[in-house]
């Protein structure tokens, strides 16, 4: 379907679109519809208190801890700071059978050592 519109002197087509097609085999290679993200769903994260924070991440396991350090750099700076040993600590006493982190590894890097399947190997 086509309309007309007129603007001023001049005239302008405007065309609809149909949403779906007849077809249904385009419709298979269609993308699927975007959901909206949660950007800045952490943001309020930061107006609790910092004690509070640190119990809750404290009841999570290491890999949990990296996985939210990789989330923001807001988290990032907090959970890798030295001052948050005490919540690595905390987390990794949830582990049974876990042993202590070597003198010579950081909380974190002990974390990913452990539960990431990577190679660490630098030549």
């Amino acid at each position: 379907m086509e309309h007309t519109t007129i603007v001023g002197s001049t005239s302008r087509k405007k065309r609809n679109f149909r949403q779906g097609s007849p077809n249904p085999s385009t419709n298979a290679l269609r993308p699927s519809k975007r959901t909206r993200s949660q950007r800045g769903s952490l943001e309020n994260l930061m107006n609790i208190p910092m004690e509070l924070i640190c119990e809750i991440f404290g009841l999570l396991d290491p890999l949990d801890l990296l996985h939210l350090a990789r989330t923001n750099k807001t988290l990032r700076n907090m959970l890798m700071h030295r001052s948050s040993r005490a919540v690595w600590k905390a987390a990794r006493t949830n582990i049974p059978g876990l042993p202590d982190c070597p003198d010579d590894l950081n909380e974190p890097r002990y974390a990913e050592l452990v539960f990431v399947a990577r190679c660490s190997v630098s030549m």
